[in-house]
C-alpha cells in the first residue's frame, strides 16, 4: 500500500516540476508565482479528501455545506452533484446518500476555493496565470490526462479556477 502513496507523490512531483518548467517557458514571473503558491494550493486541494466525511456527515444541511466548510462547496451544484456524476459515479440509486455526497466532493470538491480564493478573474487574467494540458496516450484507447494552472475552459461567475489534476480518460 505504501508504494501507492509513493507513486502518487511521484506523479504529483513530476507534474509540479513540469508545470514550473512550462511556466518558465511562458514567463519567468509565472514560474515564481506558481512555485511559491502551489504547495499551499495542494494542501488545501488534498485536504478535501480528508474533510469530506465530517463535512457531509455533520456540517451540511439541505445538500449544502455549512459555513466552516463553504470553501469545499461547488459553486454550480449542490452535494448531490451534477448530471454526469449522478449517472456515472454514484453508488446505488440515491445521489443524496451521504457516501455519494462524499464521492462528489472527492470528484469536484473545493471548487469554491479553486475559483474564488486561488482563481483569477477571466477578463483580466494576469500573465502568470498559465494553463497546461497534456494527454499521454496509453494502451487500449486510454489517456493519462495532466492539467495544471488556471483553466480558461468554462469560467464560472467571471473566474478561472485553479486546476491540478492527474486522471485516466478515454478521450484526450
Amino acid at each position: 500500500m505504501i508504494w501507492l502513496v509513493y507513486l502518487i507523490v511521484a506523479i504529483w512531483l513530476a507534474v509540479w516540476i513540469g508545470s514550473v518548467a512550462f511556466a518558465f517557458h511562458i514567463n519567468g514571473r509565472a514560474a515564481w508565482h506558481y512555485a511559491l503558491r502551489s504547495p499551499f494550493f495542494w494542501l488545501v486541494i488534498l485536504a478535501r479528501y480528508l474533510v469530506a466525511f465530517p463535512a457531509v456527515k455533520w456540517f451540511s444541511k439541505d445538500f449544502k455545506l455549512l459555513t466552516p466548510f463553504r470553501w469545499l462547496d461547488t459553486i454550480d451544484n449542490d452535494l448531490r452533484g451534477d448530471h454526469g456524476h449522478q449517472t456515472e459515479h454514484i453508488i446505488g440509486q440515491d445521489p443524496g446518500a451521504w457516501w455519494n455526497q462524499v464521492l462528489w466532493l472527492w470528484r469536484n470538491g473545493g471548487n469554491h476555493f479553486n475559483y474564488f480564493t486561488i482563481g483569477v478573474a477571466d477578463a483580466t487574467a494576469p500573465p502568470w496565470a498559465f494553463w497546461n494540458k497534456v494527454a499521454i496516450p496509453l494502451p487500449f484507447g486510454w489517456f493519462l490526462d495532466f492539467r495544471t494552472g488556471w483553466s480558461p475552459e468554462g469560467p464560472k461567475q467571471g473566474r478561472r479556477k485553479y486546476v491540478m489534476t492527474v486522471r485516466f480518460k478515454t478521450k484526450p
